[in-house]
C-alpha cells in the first residue's frame, strides 16, 4: 500500500496542468502582437535598402556619363546601352562608350520586396528616366 501512495504523489493533477496551460496561453497572447508586424517591417527595411542601392547606381551612372539610363536594366549592362540616356533637362542623348564605366549593378535589378509580385522589366520600381528618380510602387514616399 505504501508503494501505491508514493506513485500517486509523483504525478501532476489535472488542475495543475490546466493552470500551467492557462498561464502559457496568457503569456502567448501578450507576446504575439509584438511579433505580428515584424515581417512587414523587414520588407520595408529591405525595400529602403534596395532603393538606396538603385539611387547610388543611378547617381554613379549620371556622374560618369552625364545621363540617366533609359531603364533600370541599363544599369546592369557591361557596355554602354544601345538605348539613349536622358540628361537633366530630359533630352534623349546617346551614351558615350568612353564614359560608360558600368555595370553599375551586379546581377539583376532587385525586386521590390513590399510588392505582392514582380511585374515588368524594372521589378516593381517606379523609375523616371528624365529625372533619375526611383521609388517603390507600394510607397512612393521612400
Amino acid at each position: 500500500m505504501l508503494a501505491w501512495k508514493n506513485r500517486s504523489t509523483k504525478a501532476f493533477t489535472l488542475i495543475e496542468l490546466l493552470v500551467v496551460i492557462v498561464i502559457i496561453a496568457v503569456l502567448a497572447v501578450i507576446v504575439m502582437p509584438k511579433f505580428a508586424n515584424r515581417s512587414t517591417q523587414a520588407k520595408q527595411a529591405a525595400a529602403q535598402g534596395d532603393l538606396k542601392l538603385l539611387r547610388n547606381a543611378l547617381q554613379m551612372c549620371q556622374t560618369d556619363t552625364g545621363l540617366y539610363p533609359a531603364s533600370l536594366n541599363d544599369l546592369t549592362s557591361s557596355s554602354a546601352p544601345g538605348t539613349s540616356g536622358y540628361n537633366s533637362s530630359g533630352t534623349a542623348t546617346a551614351f558615350s562608350s568612353s564614359s560608360w564605366n558600368g555595370p553599375y549593378l551586379q546581377g539583376n535589378i532587385p525586386q521590390d520586396p513590399t510588392a505582392s509580385s514582380a511585374s515588368g522589366n524594372n521589378a516593381n520600381w517606379t523609375y523616371t528616366n528624365t529625372t533619375g528618380t526611383v521609388a517603390s510602387t507600394t510607397n512612393s514616399a521612400w
